[in-house]
């Protein structure tokens, strides 16, 4: 009787082994050339996929059925398991694409600095179907947005760096919120509650902003950590379903002559404790973007 307890409290262990779920993410960024698969736990980069020099890849999501979408200066790109472009949506004038997300119904939802500035939805075959024109802020380009989203409500929630504001537009473009931040805005995402998260680049913290009242209700900065200077330019913020907040450390915009290592990811839990980072030198460079995938066990990408 002992042994055939054993057995089957061995098959049980086995079956919660099998079914362990494997977290993976995706990571991508301004000034690195290239797209890489990280497995959570081992830290290890398990695929790479190379882009041209200058691309500026400031986004980048997994969309199912194992592709990849990502966006460069130029446009949004998707890819598939074989590392084959399946479309390549291109701007059709002068600007520059910083944004790209999945949108509940499959398509996507891409920003675009410019004269206007532009918020395009694309269907799930990279197909235009919605274009929305609204003032970027500044007449330089590169200063005007990056990580753009859809709310919960439909609005589309814009950071504007030039203006250092959140702006909420109604699916016809109008504006109807204007959310003022100490520093330029990099990304922004939307709280379960409704509140808004705004990531500060620069300035080195991000901000958790009340939506009703417009209000910052909590900063996070290096003022709350033991060790000192271990965030940088404050790029994308990822949500976990734990509650916990992965941060894109993206370590650019050093100054002349420094050298510092900084972690190229940070995990807070929901006290804003660190409880996981990322310091992988050798094999990645600056990280501005990512998506994370709680079970990466179907993302069997080609080498």
């Amino acid at each position: 009787m002992m042994r055939r307890g054993l057995l089957i409290g061995s098959i049980g262990l086995l079956a919660l082994c099998s079914c362990a779920k494997v977290p993976k993410l995706v990571v991508a960024g301004s000034g690195w050339n290239k797209i890489a698969i990280v497995d959570k736990k081992s830290k290890q980069v398990e695929w790479t996929h190379q882009l041209d020099d200058n691309t500026e890849c400031n986004s980048v999501i997994v969309v199912p059925g194992s592709k990849i979408a990502y966006s460069y200066r130029d446009g949004v790109r998707m890819i598939n398991a074989d590392q084959q472009v399946v479309w390549d949506y291109k701007l059709q004038k002068k600007g520059e694409v910083h944004s790209v997300t999945q949108l509940p119904n499959g398509g996507f939802l891409l920003a675009a600095s410019g004269s206007p500035a532009l918020l395009i939805e694309l269907d799930a075959n990279g197909r235009e179907v919605k274009k929305v024109k609204f003032d970027g802020g500044c007449e330089n380009m590169h200063g005007q947005l990056r990580q753009a989203a859809k709310s919960k409500n439909g609005n589309y929630i814009i950071p504007l760096l030039s203006r250092r504001l959140i702006l909420e537009l109604d699916p016809a473009g109008v504006v109807v919120a204007e959310y003022p931040l100490p520093q330029s805005p990099f990304s922004v995402m939307e709280l379960p509650s409704g509140n808004l998260i705004a990531s500060c680049g620069d300035g080195h913290f991000f901000v958790e902003i009340e939506r009703k009242s417009g209000q910052i209700i909590r900063q996070v900065d290096e003022s709350a950590f033991s060790e000192k200077e271990i965030m940088h330019y404050v790029a994308q913020m990822i949500p976990l379903k734990n509650g916990n907040l992965l941060l894109c450390n993206w370590n650019g915009h050093f100054k002349k002559g420094e050298t510092k290592q900084i972690p190229h990811l940070i995990e807070f839990d929901k006290k804003y404790n660190i409880v996981w980072r990322l310091d992988d030198f050798e094999n990645i460079q600056k990280v501005s973007a990512g998506f994370y995938v709680e079970d990466g066990k179907h993302l069997k990408f080609k080498k």
